[in-house]
């Protein structure tokens, strides 16, 4: 009987940090992203802002495979994630596991994002239900429409 081994790479919080940027510069390369590591009692907890560009569903779908673990509101808890696992091209499988709690997104809009939404919605007769990607037969609202505009 064979026994499978494989490599495991810890990444601590910094490390998880580093790989997070990365993945959001080759994902959204013209967006300025700041990612900052919490301390203390918050460590493993990251705090990431941007300006106008990717929505945050864009930027959760990116940051998703480093979380190591996740908030559970139904009992007040944290629950782990599983490591990912990959094999490369040789048949070796190699275990990455991230340190990260959690990443809190939000999402700022210039002076200028908020003129292309006022615009967007004059046009279309004030706060009228109008289809637009990803918030069909809904009021827009410019609340409603920042959350799902993406800017470029």
């Amino acid at each position: 009987m064979s026994v499978l081994t494989h490599q495991v790479i810890d990444h601590n919080a910094a490390q998880t940090g580093q790989k997070i940027r990365k993945a959001l510069r080759a994902a959204f390369p013209s967006v300025k992203f700041s990612l900052r590591m919490a301390r203390g009692t918050g460590h493993g907890w990251f705090d990431l802002s941007w300006t106008d560009g990717p929505t945050e569903d864009d930027v959760q779908e990116i940051i998703a495979p480093f979380r190591s673990s996740y908030f559970d509101s139904t009992d007040d808890s944290t629950r782990s994630i599983e490591p990912t696992m990959y094999m490369d091209d040789h048949g070796q499988l190699t275990e990455y596991r991230y340190t990260c709690r959690g990443v809190l997104t939000q999402r700022h809009l210039s002076d200028e994002a908020v003129a292309q939404m006022d615009a967007y919605i004059e046009a279309h007769g004030g706060d009228a239900a109008i289809n637009h990607t990803g918030i069909e037969g809904r009021d827009i609202t410019r609340g409603v429409l920042a959350r799902s505009w993406r800017f470029a």
